[in-house]
């Protein structure tokens, strides 16, 4: 004797940026539709305002993919729903019992909750106080990715005309002292121009006041040399000794209009594009793809940042 569902009805929501797709199976006589709605809350009210109009006492599950975060706070607050959030792993690993596509995925969120019910746990509402602090935790992390991201970009890019920078900047370069050097000195020729009290001044305004340290650093830009010194490179590429270079980084950037460097025929410009290729991004959505999905079955993940040595 089969059991009856616990659900009249049951819907599989799939989420993009602009657009939400949706499988409907009513479980009495497994009667299926298919729907898209846009994903501004004033449409998700329209949709589930029409849809408690048409079945006003249905039982309505509905699946949908983490991470959800905003869309579950939206949607718990409607309680004739039933959520089951699934793990992207689980939702993966039942599409391709029967494709290998990403296609449809709205449909196989349907249809796990119409076949495997009993196997997944329903979302339990936390208090509006956890959920508050919930919130503000997911966008302190999301600042905090994206401070990281902007750091390490400063970071190589640093390294390949201004490393001395890492040392006269400190060693975290999102503090107000090192974004406060770097808007006043860009540039290794540019702070030796600055003059010792000048130098001194500047940190001591910044609260960096340990005499050896600012010794240390003083000493530093004194005796620095670039990197490059791209007068002497053109010098050597005009007359010969060079007989070619490739560029993709200068002392100061944009490089400008005037330099010579664009119309010499034995150079080669790629302005920060060196590393493309026709199959980058290939590489970058498997890279992607394989971490998230590391990150999910809690395994090590690839091409980590390792702060301590700077990369």
């Amino acid at each position: 004797m089969n059991t009856p569902h616990p659900y009249d009805l049951v819907i599989g929501l799939d989420r993009s940026d602009k657009k939400a797709d949706l499988h409907l199976i009513t479980t009495a006589t497994g009667q299926r539709r298919s729907q898209t709605i846009d994903t501004a809350p004033e449409a998700l009210w329209e949709w589930l305002l029409q849809l408690r109009q048409e079945q006003p006492q249905a039982r309505v599950g509905l699946c949908l993919e983490q991470p959800a975060v905003h869309l579950i706070a939206f949607l718990e607050s409607y309680e004739w729903i039933m959520l089951y959030p699934i793990n992207p792993i689980t939702l993966q690993k039942f599409r391709e019992a029967f494709v290998t596509s990403r296609a449809k995925d709205a449909l196989y969120l349907a249809e796990l909750l119409l076949t495997h019910h009993d196997q997944l746990q329903p979302w339990a509402p936390e208090d509006s106080a956890t959920r508050a602090v919930q919130q503000l935790v997911f966008h302190r992390r999301a600042v905090v990715d994206e401070r990281t991201a902007l750091t390490n970009r400063l970071i190589a890019l640093l390294k390949q005309y201004f490393p001395q920078a890492l040392v006269l900047c400190g060693e975290d370069l999102w503090r107000p002292l090192a974004t406060r050097f770097l808007l006043k000195w860009s540039s290794l020729q540019a702070v030796q121009k600055a003059k010792p009290a000048t130098l001194k001044q500047f940190y001591y305004l910044n609260g960096s006041r340990s005499a050896k340290r600012l010794e240390q650093r003083l000493a530093l830009v004194e005796k620095a040399v670039p990197v490059t010194d791209e007068t002497a490179l053109i010098e050597a590429l005009r007359s010969g000794r060079l007989r070619g270079a490739g560029l993709d980084v200068f002392a100061k950037e944009p490089l400008s209009p005037e330099s010579p460097l664009w119309s010499m025929p034995n150079v080669l410009i790629t302005p920060h594009v060196s590393a493309v290729s026709p199959a980058y991004w290939r590489r970058e959505t498997d890279l992607i793809v394989e971490n998230l999905r590391r990150y999910i079955e809690g395994r090590e993940l690839l091409n980590v940042v390792r702060k301590d040595r700077g990369y």
